[in-house]
């Protein structure tokens, strides 16, 4: 009966969601702006033109990216803010990372290691006594998926109400409730699946242990050490002003949805999974500071970076995955950081040890073809100077 019931209802909700999409026929016009003088060498003004070519063809309104190569950094912009292609989008603009977010709170964990409050090996039966299995799951095995906890981003009741009521605020007990009503996929430690779940639990286990607010923690072991002034939490932090709104085309394939700057439901859903937003170049400095030594030590970065050979049908380049970190092969160029995707939103940040350069770039669509953006930019970044 359940099975029948289910479709029957969710059939309903996309019915009364689609009400509040765009018709399919709102398209985005081509656009040709010409970036001007502040392009300063030919790989700059390459990288324009290619990035401008996937922005058109893959039907982008607007794109920030931030490389910096050899210790310099280069930041642009293109295309709009909205799909009436009416207003530029800056590297100003601030722009929501999605899971990019994993790689923060990796990083705040890894933090308190060594500060001695938690241990990778502790297990979060203390924390989450109602969780399957907590007694036998451990901080790293939240951290690298393979706890086995439901994920609650799979949940399409919870997908469909925050849809519907985009100013909705998740409480996190809501959320966490979703969490230990799920069937686990597995044991503990038996095989890795990607689960937002995971990333949660860690935000809470971080508020829980610190007795502070997860952009507390973020001010004080990231963005003030750092100087970066334009990365929040969302929606502890009231939305920023040069925050934009961002479009659903392919998550909920209805139409066009707007995600504006007022949504307190995907960033309250979201919280220490995906709930940051910034812009381009906070997100490459943020990099930039992890991986030169400025956050947590050599030691705790070579932790992060214990790669298992996990992999990711949604993500083919992947070829390992370890502490909030994904490792991909992209023509040739091994790349480490994380993806992301929120409706409305499409990121990535990634960092090439052996070439030493970082790159990273925000997107206001959902699924944007990160993979396709990521060979562009790194065939630039081969290419001589």
């Amino acid at each position: 009966m359940k099975r029948r019931i289910i479709p029957v209802m969710l059939v309903c909700l996309i019915g009364i969601v689609s009400l509040s999409f765009w018709p399919q026929k709102n398209r985005l016009t081509v656009y040709t702006h010409e970036p001007g003088p502040w392009i300063e060498n030919e790989w700059q003004g390459n990288l324009y033109h290619s990035l401008l070519q996937d922005l058109n063809e893959l039907g982008i309104p607007g794109l920030q990216v931030s490389v910096i190569r050899r210790g310099e950094a280069w930041d642009l912009a293109l295309g709009t803010v909205d799909y009436d292609r009416t207003t530029n989008i800056t590297p100003g603009h601030l722009l929501r990372v999605g899971s990019v977010t994993k790689i923060y709170t990796a990083t705040i964990i890894m933090k308190l290691c060594e500060e001695g409050l938690l241990s990778l090996d502790t297990t979060i039966d203390a924390w989450f006594p109602d969780l399957h299995h907590a007694q036998d799951i451990t901080v790293k095995q939240l951290l690298n998926h393979t706890s086995g906890i439901y994920n609650y981003t799979e949940n399409w009741p919870l997908l469909l109400t925050t849809t519907f009521l985009p100013r909705k605020h998740w409480e996190p007990d809501a959320i966490y409730q979703y969490i230990i009503k799920g069937n686990p996929y597995f044991a503990p430690g038996e095989k890795h699946y990607y689960s937002n779940s995971n990333y949660f639990l860690l935000g809470l286990l971080a508020e829980q242990v610190t007795g502070k607010k997860y952009g507390e923690l973020l001010q004080d072991f990231i963005l003030t050490p750092l100087q970066l002034q334009n990365t929040y939490i969302l929606p502890e932090a009231r939305p920023p002003e040069l925050l934009i709104t961002g479009y659903d085309r392919d998550l909920f394939p209805l139409g066009i949805n707007k995600i504006k700057p007022d949504n307190r439901g995907w960033a309250s859903t979201a919280y220490a999974a995906g709930g940051i937003a910034a812009n381009a170049a906070d997100v490459s400095r943020f990099l930039q500071g992890l991986f030169t030594g400025r956050i947590i030590s050599p030691a705790a970065l070579e932790q992060m970076m214990e790669f298992e050979p996990f992999t990711d049908e949604d993500i083919p380049a992947q070829s390992g995955y370890g502490l909030g970190l994904r490792r991909l092969v992209v023509e040739g160029d091994v790349l480490i950081g994380h993806t992301g995707t929120i409706p409305g939103f499409g990121a990535a940040a990634f960092y090439c040890p052996d070439k030493d350069y970082y790159i990273a770039f925000l997107g206001n669509v959902s699924l944007l073809d990160q993979a396709r953006l990521l060979r562009t930019i790194v065939k630039t970044m081969q290419a001589p100077l």
